[in-house]
């Protein structure tokens, strides 16, 4: 059974798929706003993503680690792609929305479901798809996890939708 992709899989796949990003390993900061035509600056100061002049800026924090960086990366990413405008004067309940999406956002865009499916395919453990998936992916252990229990759950709900339509199929009325 081929598994549905939500939008945003879908989204991300075709994002990375047209910069030519097709490993784990292209997926980092530099590479990915190269490609994307997005100044990347690393102060110290807390990341965000500003439009300035018509250029878009992705402001990392230096003090942060690798992992966190790509983590915050990717975050911003979504506000530069997906969002437009500044959250200074908009209700608090958007800003929280956008907030949550750039989360998710970055959750998908760090660990894709495309690659994520090749790096586990095989691997009967939690624990080992867990150390697979950090290791090929350069993220931390939690957000590896909480992927693979993402993509998990994914599969265990589209499995029982399978198997309730193909019974309510074979139903004879």
């Amino acid at each position: 059974m081929k598994l549905w992709k939500t939008d945003l899989e879908n989204y991300i796949e075709n994002l990375y798929l047209s910069i030519d990003v097709f490993k784990p390993s292209q997926i980092d900061p530099e590479t990915v706003a190269a490609r994307l035509g997005i100044a990347l600056r690393y102060e110290a100061l807390p990341s965000k993503c500003l439009m300035i002049d018509g250029v878009c800026y992705i402001f990392l924090d230096e003090r942060l680690s690798d992992h966190e960086q790509k983590r915050y990366f990717c975050h911003e990413l979504c506000h530069a792609l997906l969002h437009v405008g500044s959250q200074r004067n908009m209700p608090l309940s958007f800003r929280q929305l956008q907030e949550w999406r750039a989360t998710n956002f970055m959750q998908q865009a760090c660990v894709p479901t495309f690659m994520l499916e090749k790096v586990i395919q095989g691997i009967r453990f939690e624990s080992h798809a867990v150390n697979a998936i950090a290791k090929a992916f350069s993220v931390e252990h939690d957000l590896a996890s909480k992927r693979l229990q993402q993509y998990l759950r994914m599969k265990k709900e589209q499995e029982f939708f399978y198997q309730m339509q193909q019974l309510l199929t074979n139903q004879k009325y």
